[in-house]
């Protein structure tokens, strides 16, 4: 499906798409509200943190907006709350220094597959390196990866398990799992290449 079709699409339809499995829809709704990530991010901050970390959790927060909208209900003031509260969550969080094991391994949820990525505990500035290092990833993972391999990673990033993504995506479990193994060798890949 092209993005021209989504630009003619409300906010609710392009969201219940993403949530039947259209990794498309996913980022067309997500590049549609990043400026909405920015506004709502603009009078908030992280201790410790900088702009960016703000918009990174806004960014969590519109995809679990996403993945939580109801039918019925208008999006935009639900990605809104949703945008809020994971940054505020972050920040009370990070207040009260529960983010220890956290920060010590990349910060996105549901990466349980590709726990090979974990890093040691590094300082704060290593950190934040770390954290812009798996933005990249995951931008590069998306030219990189096959349609397929891009959607089983998106719906793993959103909890998905496997029976349910090869439900999703009309595939059987075998190649879901394939997929999987697929994108955790380019993730390898990629981290070796980067070394050298």
């Amino acid at each position: 499906m092209s993005c021209a079709i989504f630009q003619d699409m409300g906010d609710e339809d392009v969201v219940a798409m993403a949530q039947s499995g259209s990794s498309a829809a996913t980022e067309h709704i997500l590049e549609r509200y990043s400026r909405l990530v920015g506004w709502v991010a603009s009078g908030l901050f992280l201790p410790g943190g900088e702009r960016s970390d703000v918009i990174q959790e806004g960014k969590i927060g519109l995809f679990k907006a996403v993945r939580d909208h109801c039918p019925g209900m208008p999006f935009r003031p639900f990605a809104v709350l949703c945008i809020r509260r994971q940054i505020r969550t972050t920040q009370i969080t990070s207040n009260r220094q529960k983010q220890g094991v956290l920060n010590s391994a990349i910060p996105i949820d549901g990466l349980r597959d590709f726990h090979e990525l974990s890093v040691d505990a590094r300082s704060p500035e290593q950190i934040v390196i770390d954290r812009h290092s798996t933005i990249d990833l995951l931008e590069t993972l998306r030219t990189e990866l096959s349609p397929l391999e891009w959607g089983v990673i998106v719906h793993r990033l959103n909890g998905d398990a496997f029976l349910t993504i090869a439900d999703r995506l009309g595939r059987n479990f075998k190649c879901v799992d394939n997929a999987i193994a697929r994108s955790r060798r380019r993730v390898m890949d990629m981290r070796a290449k980067g070394a050298r």
